[in-house]
């Protein structure tokens, strides 16, 4: 059972290695397409691209609009020649132990399942803090929390992109990939991911950056092992401390949210 990751990336610099470097080893080929990055994704590439020549695909492109997004997408499934897909961000690390149970299962069980629902955490303000799973409300097989689908079986029948960027899902024929049957999906509760949404992902910006107290990981947590293998040199550390600032404002926009919820 061939493996196809898929990662769609623009101004990703700050994680893409480690995003990559977290799975590369358990899956067959890695397509990487970069959408117009004005930072350095595109060098981050590249260093992928040297260190593992016989299993990343990349492919440049300008930047897209939003309509543009699920074309794209579209094309990464056409052209990649794994019996399944994984979907990965380039603001994601996974668990070794994590994306090799994913993997197992698909060796194991890729015939007779369509998609594989795995767990995650959303960092919030650094790596030393997390966002209250609460606050997540993704919804598969009725069961809610931080949970989501990124790997599938490409022999979906009519498998497809469709929706604008933001809206965007998977499709096998008018159905999403999550309201498909759940007798042939399969929910891993064991494995999971770190997710930087909500971090700074590039120094050009990052639109989804949110500013919350969040809680602290416990001192002894233990972190994806990709955080700390070499990296290149013009890779930022990623275990930098949210400042003041950051802790004010978040204190700020909690208040703000307190006051309007008692004058609704």
């Amino acid at each position: 059972m061939k493996i196809s990751a898929n990662v769609l990336v623009e101004n990703e610099e700050n994680f893409l290695w480690f995003a990559v470097t977290s799975v590369i080893a358990y899956v067959d080929e890695v397509l990487i397409y970069n959408a117009g990055s004005v930072d350095y994704t595109r060098r981050v590439i590249s260093e992928l691209v040297t260190k593992f020549p016989d299993k990343i695909i990349v492919k440049h492109l300008p930047k897209l609009t939003k309509e543009e997004y699920p074309a794209v997408r579209q094309e990464m499934l056409e052209k990649s020649s794994g019996d399944w897909i994984f979907i990965l961000d380039g603001d994601e690390v996974w668990w070794e132990s994590s994306i090799a149970e994913l993997t197992k299962q698909i060796h194991d069980n890729g015939n007779s399942l369509d998609s594989i629902v795995s767990y995650f955490t959303n960092c919030i303000g650094d790596l030393f803090h997390f966002q209250d799973e609460k606050k997540q409300n993704y919804i598969i097989d009725g069961k809610k929390g931080a949970l989501t689908i990124r790997a599938f079986s490409k022999h979906l029948p009519g498998l497809h992109v469709d929706r604008e960027y933001g809206r965007e899902g998977f499709f096998s024929e008018q159905t999403l990939i999550q309201d498909l049957s759940s007798e042939r999906r399969m929910h891993l509760v064991n494995t999971a991911f770190l997710h930087m949404t909500h971090l700074s992902r590039s120094d050009v910006g990052s639109k989804k950056m949110k500013s919350e107290v969040g809680h602290a990981f416990p001192l002894d947590y233990y972190y994806p092992e990709a955080l700390f293998k070499e990296r290149p040199s013009f890779v930022s550390y990623p275990f930098y401390v949210r400042g003041k600032g950051y802790l004010l404002k978040s204190a700020v926009r909690k208040a703000a949210k307190s006051i309007y919820s008692v004058v609704r």
